[in-house]
């Protein structure tokens, strides 16, 4: 799911481009596939409020484009069998370390996400029912 998770993100990252683009130039509003987002622009960072939802959606629909499912599935972990020399068969330590899990395939995107944007010199923060994309303002 790792590599799957770095493409989605990448194409999603590539669909951010004109934010990123904005954050090097900014002005003060713009468009992005009809929706308007505002740049914010101080001394040190130039940042843009861009909604949750919006943010999943681009992520699903990224995810649709290249055939990928991102339903919730079960991952089990069984232990490891355990086996030594004079032993017949195994045991498994007493059944230490049996765990299940809920597994969140957007959770791996949206992280992978993150370490994209951040390759790009954006950072990213949550406020209330929005990502905060920032980078930091070029000095002239």
């Amino acid at each position: 799911m790792e590599d799957i998770s770095n493409r989605i993100a990448a194409l999603a990252a590539r669909a951010l481009e004109p934010i990123i683009s904005a954050m090097d130039a900014p002005t003060i509003s713009n468009e992005m596939n009809g929706r308007r987002w505002v740049l914010e622009v101080s001394d040190a960072h130039v940042s843009c409020r861009w909604g949750i939802a919006d943010c999943l959606e681009l992520l699903e629909s990224t995810a649709e484009e290249l055939g990928v499912p991102l339903e919730e599935e079960l991952v089990v972990r069984h232990p490891e069998m355990e086996f030594s020399e004079n032993m017949v068969t195994g045991f498994f330590e007493a059944w230490r370390g049996v765990s299940v899990r809920r597994r969140n395939p957007m959770e791996d995107i949206l992280e992978a996400l993150i370490s994209e944007l951040e390759m790009r010199g954006v950072s990213i923060s949550l406020e209330e029912d929005f990502i905060v994309l920032s980078k930091h303002r070029a000095r002239r």
